[in-house]
């Protein structure tokens, strides 16, 4: 049996809180984040200004996406006081320094993962955060997606049973090419770049539970970060999560959740997808279609976390009540460790020490 399922892009509710966003970044994230963006209404979603490291740059993206204004530094845009909420599409160790610059001049934050190169980051983005009382959520998207909260659902309602093993392997040669793979000073590798995905789906089928061992080992870039990692953490009541993440193949794609009674399978890209296989039926999803073609694969289902956070916003909440930081301290405390046994250290480790 095959079964489409369509959800509404748009909150029900008419409330007219818009936000008005500054795109901080004029990368490839961040186009599609403004793909993602104008298939909501511009009653509640207006992109009103872009920076990016060259005023030039920003230019160019602010024509792209007729963005009215535009900055050749984030602390420019940063003043704009139309502006009252920042997404943050700068490279992984760039993070922690601009959301910390945007949460000094008022703005609420949402930032791209992962939120900062390690816990340490994270603990202090959290802390300043919760100081200015605004508002700040890493961008897992994937915790937002229809597909991911529907798998969520089947397996709390019995359809496999108790969930007992998650096995995630993705390769693909083209991320080689790509500075933000495989450069140490911008805090790339392979765990920082997809590996989280498999971390943050394993804390929500297995419900925020701790690993009791963590066995991670790989091969590294030159630069000294990973190009294909393998991984292995067995959680407290004896749940295992086993992931490959690589750049060293094509053709590498697999995801499944295995219960007691059966299992479900995920099509690719695992972190977005649109179709899943449960043991009763293909369940299929409709994601919002933007004005332009994204970079990457089903992104302009950005629009659920955009959405989510207007209404944590609307609702007062400084923090997700779906992604609070717990989660990302979490998730960071365990690539941190896997970090570790890979051999993968960047410059911020020693600092935040």
């Amino acid at each position: 049996m095959v079964v489409t399922i369509q959800l509404r892009s748009v909150p029900s509710s008419e409330e007219k809180m818009q936000l008005n966003w500054g795109i901080a970044g004029a990368g490839n994230v961040a186009h599609d984040f403004c793909v993602a963006l104008r298939t909501l209404p511009r009653s509640q979603h207006r992109i009103k200004a872009v920076s990016a490291r060259s005023l030039e740059r920003a230019k160019e993206f602010a024509s792209i996406h007729e963005i009215s204004s535009w900055y050749g530094s984030y602390n420019e845009m940063f003043n704009d006081q139309e502006i009252n909420i920042v997404y943050i599409a700068t490279v992984n160790s760039t993070h922690l320094a601009i959301v910390l610059q945007a949460l000094k001049h008022g703005k609420h934050v949402l930032c791209e993962k992962p939120m900062g190169v390690n816990k340490e980051e994270v603990e202090e983005i959290a802390r300043f955060a919760k100081q200015k009382q605004l508002f700040v959520m890493e961008g897992l998207w994937s915790f937002f997606l229809p597909s991911w909260n529907e798998i969520a659902l089947q397996i709390k309602l019995g359809a496999i049973g108790k969930p007992k093993l998650m096995t995630f392997m993705h390769s693909k040669t083209c991320y080689q090419q790509r500075e933000k793979f495989y450069s140490r000073e911008l805090a790339g590798g392979m765990l920082t770049s997809i590996g989280e995905y498999p971390l943050a789906f394993a804390y929500m089928i297995f419900k925020g539970k701790n690993p009791v061992k963590i066995t991670a080992t790989g091969i590294n870039f030159k630069t000294g970060v990973d190009k294909s990692h393998s991984l292995t953490m067995i959680f407290e009541d004896g749940e295992i999560l086993t992931s490959f993440i690589s750049c060293d193949v094509n053709y590498l794609e697999n995801a499944e959740i295995i219960g007691e009674k059966g299992k479900v399978r995920l099509n690719a890209p695992f972190w977005c997808p649109t179709v899943v296989h449960t043991p009763n039926a293909e369940l299929s999803f409709q994601i919002p279609k933007g004005d332009m073609e994204t970079k990457f694969t089903n992104s302009a289902a950005f629009s659920y976390e955009a959405q989510h956070v207007r209404k944590c916003l609307m609702s007062g909440r400084v923090e997700s009540n779906i992604l609070p930081h717990e989660v990302s301290l979490t998730i960071a405390g365990w690539m941190d460790k896997i970090r570790q046994q890979l051999g993968v250290l960047f410059d911020q480790d020693e600092a935040d020490r």
